[in-house]
């Protein structure tokens, strides 16, 4: 490798290191979907999670809330762990996505994320009364 070769490789690293940190900072925040509840709506929920490979972390279905976590193997990102936080409380299913990196940082819901919480407010929630 020649001087110039080993500048571009370093070039190239920094890019790409710039644009995660960008990419980390731009979407870090939980994304958040809402819905009535239905009676068993974390059963539901709890069910749901599990067949997508989520484990309870914390709460339970007797404690008004689960929060599921499932670790990620990527490899082009840092992104460590996808995070659903299901809450049932004065009538209202709210499920919270988000995902943490391996430094605990926050990255924001991936969109497979985003389409797990939605599909759970969709099965899980009852649905809006129509006039």
């Amino acid at each position: 490798m020649t001087m110039s070769s080993n500048a571009y490789v370093l070039m190239r690293a920094l890019t790409v290191v710039v644009v995660l940190g960008l990419m980390s900072c731009a979407s870090g925040r939980q994304t958040t979907y809402t819905a009535p509840t239905s009676d068993n709506a974390l059963d539901c929920a709890l069910a749901f999670g599990v067949n997508a490979g989520y484990t309870p972390a914390a709460g339970g279905t007797n404690a008004g809330f689960i929060r599921l976590e499932r670790r990620v193997h990527a490899t082009i990102t840092v992104r460590e762990l996808d995070v659903l936080t299901v809450t049932v409380s004065q009538g209202r299913l709210q499920v919270d996505a988000t995902g943490f990196g391996s430094d605990g940082s926050e990255f924001g819901a991936s969109a497979q994320v985003k389409r797990e919480a939605s599909e759970i407010v969709r099965r899980c929630g009852a649905a809006d009364e129509k006039s």
